[in-house]
């Protein structure tokens, strides 16, 4: 599993860079593309401690490509030490990742492409928030409305999270501190999911016209499209970016009928609690892998 916006940290890879060759060389690689074409350095930024005591890590010039970069070289160490998936779910961003990992496109036109979405977005669409509220989403549709928001994932049937403006999120955050709900801010300063990305469309499917791929090598789950596709257009990828993040519904279409080991190759974790809450009694879990920052992979057996 490949994660999206929200899986990132200062810090993040750090351990894998020192301690992997395979990684640092994927990782320092996919840095170099982006110093040429942004004149940003992920690494520089990343483990700079000044710069992190200093301001949020919120900049989507910066965690767009460092959260593919990071998925990606992640899964070529695996790969070199012989785990080969049978199947990969991508989440938002991390679909991308998927697609670079089962060959769709290469890795170089993936980060090209995510680039490219953070120049857009960093161009044209307004500042936004998002938040996670632990709830059911169907209690809150008359608010959310109210306040010009959108859901932008539903996580599990007590976890989703909404987008929208600052000055909107602001005001949802008082009502639900008021009602005594439970939610968490993530750290990302656009709407993504919501009306506000419609503004890069028009440009970004110009920016994909140049573009051939190829079908995937490996099966790929998306939260986003209802089938998986054997060819892509540029509406497959749009619904990517642009339609709210259904990971209830990707995580149920995992082979019913396989003992399964799952890993989590977001660098959070995040993911791996999400499989928790959405497993039932359909799926053989043998095990699940995900990152506890700083520390490296936990590996669990079945999770009841």
């Amino acid at each position: 599993m490949f994660g999206g916006q929200g899986t990132h940290f200062y810090g993040m890879g750090k351990n894998f860079i020192d301690h992997d060759v395979v990684f640092q060389e994927w990782f320092e690689y996919g840095d170099q593309i982006c110093k040429n074409s942004t004149g940003r350095s992920i690494i520089n930024t990343l483990f700079s401690k000044s710069i992190h005591e200093s301001q949020d890590l919120v900049d989507i010039l910066i965690t767009h490509p460092a959260i593919y970069i990071f998925g990606y070289s992640l899964y070529k160490s695996l790969e070199s030490q012989g785990v080969i998936p049978s199947s990969i779910l991508g989440v938002s961003l991390g679909e991308f990742t998927g697609m670079a990992v089962s060959e769709v496109f290469s890795f170089e036109t993936g980060l090209e492409i995510v680039i490219e979405q953070a120049k857009l977005m960093n161009s044209l669409c307004n500042a936004g928030r998002m938040l996670v509220i632990l709830d059911d989403h169907k209690s809150y549709l008359s608010l959310i409305h109210s306040l010009d928001l959108e859901i932008s994932a539903y996580n599990f049937d007590k976890s989703f999270a909404v987008s929208g403006s600052v000055d909107s999120i602001k005001e949802l955050s008082v009502l639900l501190k008021k009602r005594n709900v439970i939610f968490q801010s993530l750290a990302v300063n656009q709407a993504y999911h919501s009306r506000e990305m419609d503004k890069i469309k028009n440009s970004l499917k110009l920016f994909f016209a140049s573009y051939i791929f190829n079908p995937p090598k490996i099966p790929i789950i998306s939260c986003a499209n209802d089938t998986s596709a054997s060819n892509y257009d540029f509406e497959y990828f749009w619904n990517i970016i642009r339609k709210p993040i259904r990971f209830m519904d990707a995580i149920k279409k995992v082979r019913l009928s396989e003992h399964i080991h799952i890993m989590d190759l977001s660098a959070t974790g995040t993911l791996a609690n999400l499989v928790k809450y959405n497993l039932d009694s359909r799926i053989n879990v043998d095990g699940l892998s995900y990152l506890l920052p700083g520390k490296g992979f936990v590996n669990k057996g079945f999770l009841s």
